[in-house]
């Protein structure tokens, strides 16, 4: 189970402000003792402006778009596609706001005053993964929503298809967009050969979706060959990865968890010859290099590690991809990515005097717990006086580990730690450095 964790040098505390109407952001230092006065100031202007604007408050929200889904949920890079965007309001819509490059719009029809259809290209190189989309109308601009970006091709789910008998036939290598209501059950059916790997992933949560997926893999005789429910790298929305045992064709279910839905419990579920991992190691690094990555893949034979030159995001939201034999996963795995180097430990240092090598701050401290019981201990050097942010990366990442994290002198004395912080499992605190000492972290 992998972690890393970042040592930051606490000087100013850096607050981000929004300049009106220019789009812009500005980061702003300021010491501790200003923000409450910058803060009250700043509300005692909200509160007048509140005042000015609440005689006609009522009147613009009569007359202000809302847009409330994009549908399909998500589309292929590199080709055309119609897209449904459906709301209220917004049967004056002049134009379509995509808020990075990839998208061209192509056609824009108003259908009513709840929908209006969109012909897109999104381009070969258009980043994968989440991106937002906004329409402006005659009187105003709509909400954000989201639309998905993917490298497979798209299939819309077919009504009726909730038993074995009536599944809908998919082939290998797609994403199928659907919906799940209360009670009911999506069945696929797709072929494979003996030996073949086949490569499930939903997603659901993480569309927005409160949908509690599960997801299962019979054989035509009704046998359960695989399932999945939530994992600590996707959370509520499964995987699986098998090599199937025979040729011939194959089922997959989809379900919510409680056989609850609705309408709005949309999905993707990506089928194919993909490889799926479970993590990823190390699970950051910094921006914008070629990075030595090992991708681990819990296959039904145990793990297996896959070793890749990856470029690291610029953007921690981006993650980075998983490519094997010309087939991506079809999701990017979660990655830390800031300024602070790397240090990766040595086995063994499950003790203190294994930790022999003492790092200088700040640095970003790698990992693995390998099996119950392991202790993992980085030895380095800090000056009195300095104020350190500690903050372990885990269970945010992906990884199945609950960290528990403390701080001791040269002399084995336990200074402070945390197990979890704020309903989150990782660990986080602030290290007043008492001298000049090396630590054990």
């Amino acid at each position: 189970m992998g972690m890393i964790f970042g040592f930051q040098k606490i000087s100013f505390v850096a607050k981000s402000a929004w300049r009106l109407g220019s789009g812009s952001r500005q980061d702003f230092r300021m010491p501790d003792e200003t923000k409450l006065r910058v803060f009250v100031a700043a509300g005692v202007r909200v509160m007048v402006l509140a005042v000015a604007l609440f005689c006609f408050s009522s009147v613009a929200s009569a007359s202000t778009p809302r847009l409330s889904v994009i549908l399909p949920r998500g589309v292929e890079v590199g080709a055309e596609h119609t897209l449904t965007f459906s709301g209220q309001r917004i049967g004056e819509t002049e134009e379509v706001f995509f808020y990075e490059p990839g998208f061209t719009v192509k056609k824009l029809e108003t259908v009513d005053d709840k929908k209006v259809k969109v012909i897109v290209v999104v381009a070969n190189d258009c980043r994968i993964g989440e991106h937002f989309a906004q329409l402006r109308t005659k009187n105003g601009i709509s909400d954000f929503r989201s639309i998905h970006v993917g490298r497979l091709p798209g299939v819309a789910e077919q009504e009726p298809n909730n038993a074995a008998a009536i599944a809908q036939a998919i082939p290998m290598n797609v994403t199928v967009d659907g919906s799940i209501s209360s009670g009911d059950s999506d069945v696929f059916s797709v072929a494979g050969e003996k030996g073949e790997r086949l490569s499930v992933e939903i997603q659901a949560m993480r569309l927005g979706a409160f949908f509690d997926s599960t997801l299962s893999l019979f054989s035509l005789q009704g046998d359960e060959i695989a399932s999945s429910d939530d994992t600590p790298l996707t959370g509520q929305d499964g995987f699986l990865s098998v090599e199937l045992p025979e040729d011939g064709k194959y089922l997959i279910r989809v379900q919510d968890a409680e056989m609850a839905g609705n309408g709005n419990c949309r999905y993707r579920l990506h089928v194919g010859n993909f490889l799926r991992p479970s993590a990823v190691f190390p699970m950051g690094d910094q921006l914008s290099k070629d990075s030595k990555l090992v991708f681990v893949e819990n296959s039904q034979n145990g793990f297996r590690r896959h070793e890749q030159i990856v470029k690291t995001p610029s953007r921690s939201t981006d993650g980075v991809p998983f490519q094997l034999d010309e087939l991506y996963s079809p999701t990017a795995m979660p990655f830390r990515v800031n300024e602070l180097p790397n240090v990766f430990e040595v086995e063994p240092n499950n003790n203190y005097e294994k930790s022999k090598s003492v790092a200088s701050l700040p640095a970003a401290f790698n990992g693995v717990i390998q099996k119950s019981g392991d202790f993992d201990f980085f030895h380095f050097k800090a000056k009195k006086g300095e104020r350190w942010r500690v903050k372990c990366f885990a269970n945010q990442l992906g990884s199945g580990l609950d960290p528990v994290v403390n701080i001791f002198n040269v002399k084995r004395k336990h200074i402070l730690g945390n197990d979890d912080y704020r309903q989150n499992l990782d660990s986080f605190f602030e290290f007043n450095v008492p001298a000049d000492d090396e630590y054990f972290l």
